[in-house]
């Protein structure tokens, strides 16, 4: 089969496609037939070694967190599968990753199944973006009716489903991002819009109850003067400095700080999935790659100028 493999720690010239067996589902796993594999930030973070100290240490690897497919086989003990299901999978626990190539193996509690004649293209995005921000804004923030809500770097994939989830639950919602990318987010639901380049919000007197900083680009210290006297600022960086800042600093202050790391829950799925079926929610697309042009799908991932999920095709 096809896969798009790591050979070292580096760069995207580390990444090139190779043809290796086809694996065999243990006790417990299925096999999926990969249609599309979500590129996301994780992925070139781990490509170039940012979590190489809590990742396996063998090369060559397969990266790739989250994909959308078919069941092809399935390994003893799996009851809650079968052969011909279309699936979503997750497999950033514990860095099993895989995703970028044809098959991959994943226990059957990795995979969600996908209602009838559902898009895979949206199949495959259906965690990383939509649930974070699901998780940010229900769970963490609590963001309901008339919340004054900031999202800095909007146009992306996580931003713009926030956009959508803040407006679903009422809140006002400002989005930061650049000037070509005012009228999408816009499109999406934002009430107001600021050019990152041409004003810093950080120095006027509007005051939010939450910032969401989907890109980390922001600072707690720089937000604090906008925030609400009980105000949240939310980031998706996980810096272990941050972290213990978090926990002294949370302790003393209405205005809290925390960093967000998605837990995959099949219920946040089938929630986003329903949304999506309703027209709630849109899952916005930016590009889809083949999987030849892995080298260029990581650049462009990492450029940040993506305005959505970008894909790896592996169907043709």
């Amino acid at each position: 089969m096809r896969a798009a493999v790591l050979r070292q720690w580096g760069d995207a010239t580390q990444l090139s496609i190779a043809e290796i067996p086809i694996p065999v589902p243990g006790p417990g796993e299925v096999r999926v037939n990969i249609h599309y594999a979500a590129l996301n930030p994780v992925d070139y973070k781990m490509r170039n070694g940012r979590f190489r100290w809590f990742m396996n240490r063998s090369f060559p690897k397969i990266l790739g967190v989250e994909a959308a497919g078919i069941v092809s086989e399935c390994g003893p003990n799996v009851s809650s599968l079968r052969p011909g299901d279309a699936v979503y999978i997750y497999t950033a626990a514990r860095f099993r990753l895989g995703c970028y190539a044809e098959y991959n193996v994943v226990k059957a509690t990795e995979a969600v199944v996908l209602p009838p004649n559902f898009d895979l293209k949206t199949g495959a995005s259906l965690s990383v973006a939509p649930v974070t921000a699901l998780q940010v804004l229900r769970d963490v923030a609590s963001v309901g009716t008339g919340t004054q809500v900031l999202i800095n770097g909007a146009s992306g994939a996580v931003g713009l489903c926030a956009v959508q989830w803040a407006k679903m639950r009422g809140a006002h919602v400002t989005a930061v991002c650049s000037a070509r990318n005012a009228d999408l987010v816009r499109q999406f639901g934002a009430d107001t819009v600021i050019d990152y380049q041409q004003r810093d919000f950080t120095r006027e007197n509007a005051r939010f109850d939450l910032i969401f900083d989907c890109v980390s680009t922001l600072s707690f210290r720089a937000c604090r003067r906008v925030l609400a006297p009980d105000g949240q600022y939310i980031n998706l960086m996980l810096r272990p400095l941050d972290l213990l800042y978090q926990r002294w600093h949370n302790l003393f202050s209405k205005q809290k700080f925390h960093t967000v790391l998605m837990k995959f829950r099949p219920d946040d799925i089938k929630t986003t999935i329903e949304a999506v079926q309703n027209g709630q929610l849109h899952i916005p697309l930016d590009t889809v790659f083949l999987p030849e042009d892995i080298q260029q799908a990581h650049l462009y991932q990492e450029s940040g100028r993506s305005t959505g999920k970008n894909l790896l095709d592996f169907t043709q």
